[in-house]
């Protein structure tokens, strides 16, 4: 009697064993097959905390990238490219990018005559209609390609442009060659050469600019004409590209 009942005892027994091992499957405990298994849980066992999978934060961060404002951040504190002022490795935005400003020193002419007069005019064609004084060389240095006539080059304290002086240096074709100097006046940025003080002058020539450490912009090609705005205008005329720039400017 008790050989037939031993087989049905161990067949309950396995059978109980085996719903054991099969777990729950709402998450409460078992084997991690529940909706609350934790991915990072390297044996698939239950989580600890209940929560599902990685992280949701993690991956990139939404504050490092584009920088939305545009050139007028005066602190950025995040790391990103500005859209109008180049890469800003945090906190070095200095705000407008001067090169896209027709005026960058917030400072213009109102009138009067002298060397700050009408910055950005063809000096030489203008005094020669008006009776002014008669240049060999006339021009103005601007701090961009793309300054408004009549915008001093430079600004008062306090200003985006500070106030600066430019020596204009031009070589003609004479053998030796004549080297003639002048400087900018450091509100308007004008610059003037008139016939005396340049006895000998033979053209074509060349021009640069200097600052005060010596740094140089050069003309890249020979001129004739010594009335430079004519060129050198905010939109650029016979083949300038725009106005005559400081070395050291942005």
């Amino acid at each position: 009697m008790f050989l037939h009942k031993a087989p049905l005892l161990l067949a309950l027994v396995a059978s109980a064993l085996t719903v054991a091992a099969c777990g729950s499957t709402d998450g409460t405990g078992g084997n991690g097959t529940g909706v609350f298994t934790d991915a990072n849980n390297a044996d698939g066992s239950l989580s600890a905390d209940g929560t599902a999978g990685d992280d949701a934060t993690a991956g990139t961060d939404t504050t490092a990238g584009t920088d939305a404002i545009a050139g007028a951040d005066a602190a950025d504190t995040t790391a990103g490219t500005d859209a109008t002022t180049g890469t800003d490795a945090a906190t070095t935005d200095t705000g407008p990018n001067i090169d896209n400003l027709p005026c960058p020193s917030g400072q213009t002419y109102k009138g009067g005559t002298g060397n700050d007069m009408e910055p950005g005019n063809t000096c030489i064609q203008c005094h020669g209609q008006q009776g002014g004084p008669t240049y060999k060389i006339g021009g103005t240095v601007f701090r961009n390609l793309i300054t408004d006539t009549g915008c001093y080059a430079s600004g008062k304290a306090g200003s985006v442009v500070p106030p600066a002086t430019y020596t204009v240096e031009i070589t003609d074709s004479a053998t030796p060659a004549h080297v003639f100097k002048t400087t900018t006046s450091s509100l308007s940025g004008n610059f003037h050469m008139s016939s005396k003080s340049m006895t000998g002058f033979t053209p074509p020539y060349t021009a640069r600019v200097l600052d005060a450490a010596g740094n140089a912009r050069k003309m890249s090609t020979k001129q004739t004409s010594g009335d430079c705005n004519a060129c050198h205008t905010a939109a650029g005329a016979q083949g300038a590209p725009g106005r005559i720039v400081a070395p050291d400017a942005p």
